[in-house]
């Protein structure tokens, strides 16, 4: 018994040894000769690395039983087995606890607390999920049926909690899965189905948007190619739209005159170019032979 508590404390020894000269290493640190702080570094490393193999059976099976089951198994033992290196890295053996009491208890605080962070597709804080547990462990246990029979049952011990009813109410439907016809105000104005529409869009709008910037914006439709300019700075085809002061001071101008410019390019815009059977036709702009220009026939813009 005496042997192994030796070994034990000589093994905690050598991690601490270890973690200290790769600090010093990383430090730059002269005091000592680089080659004895990487010998003393790798023995530190491969004693952390024998104790990590030997515990790691305790890491799997705390994830296995701790948490409520809202994380998949795979990524419970990750977190514990990230869990188990940082409990070698942080435990002190001259305290007098063992290293499984230790480990057991920064083994559950991160399964617990990743189950609160990345089990719900929406996340709740951690302090409220902590909270909800406590709540929905006391309506386990009592088995009310109900919300409001459980708060009327149990008004004191609630206030002494510091959960008022209506935290009861929300917290009741933290987890309540919410159809897409869901209204908040139940007239119908904002179903939940129209306000979580993925914004962001996919490959093929992206494409499409900047082909559209190219072909609407290209100088040969106008006659100012300034025009062309304050069109992508007031829509934002290069980045957010900009204020008529903000393109007027790009230009040396004032914002009256940007508004006129902005005016006459739309008008130009519009009379070349039409959608007709789902697709945009542009009518290029010919010179003829006095230097003169028109609006040609419909080319495909790819060509031009």
């Amino acid at each position: 018994m005496h042997q192994r508590i030796s070994a034990e404390r000589g093994t905690w020894t050598a991690i601490e040894a270890g973690l200290y000269a790769t600090h010093l290493l990383e430090q730059g640190d002269r005091r000592w000769p680089p080659a004895e702080l990487e010998r003393v570094a790798e023995a530190g490393a491969e004693a952390k690395r024998r104790v990590i193999e030997r515990r790691l059976p305790l890491a799997l099976r705390v994830a296995r039983t701790s948490g409520s089951g809202r994380l998949p198994v795979e990524d419970r033992a990750q977190e514990a087995a990230a869990a188990l290196v940082r409990a070698v890295e942080k435990f002190d053996h001259t305290l007098g606890t063992t290293f499984d009491s230790y480990a057991l208890w920064w083994l559950a605080q991160t399964v617990r607390r990743a189950e609160s962070d990345q089990g719900d597709l929406i996340r709740i804080p951690v302090h409220t999920d902590a909270t909800y547990r406590r709540v929905a462990g006391l309506f386990a246990a009592q088995g009310s049926g109900s919300w409001h029979r459980f708060t009327g049952d149990n008004r004191e011990t609630l206030d002494a909690e510091g959960i008022n009813p209506d935290m009861i109410r929300w917290l009741a439907g933290l987890r309540t899965p919410v159809g897409l016809e869901f209204c908040e105000d139940g007239l119908g104005a904002d179903w939940l189905g129209g306000v979580l529409v993925d914004e962001a869009a996919g490959v093929g709008e992206a494409l499409e948007a900047e082909w559209l910037c190219r072909v609407l914006l290209d100088p040969l439709v106008f006659s100012d190619a300034r025009a062309v300019d304050v069109l992508r700075r007031r829509f934002g085809f290069c980045g957010e739209p900009q204020t008529l002061e903000e393109i007027g001071l790009a230009h040396g101008v004032g914002r009256e005159r940007i508004r006129q410019i902005e005016k006459v390019a739309i008008g130009e815009l519009r009379a070349c170019v039409s959608l007709r059977d789902g697709c945009v036709h542009v009518a290029w702009p010919v010179v003829d032979s006095a230097g003169g220009t028109s609006r040609g026939g419909d080319r495909d813009p790819s060509d031009a």
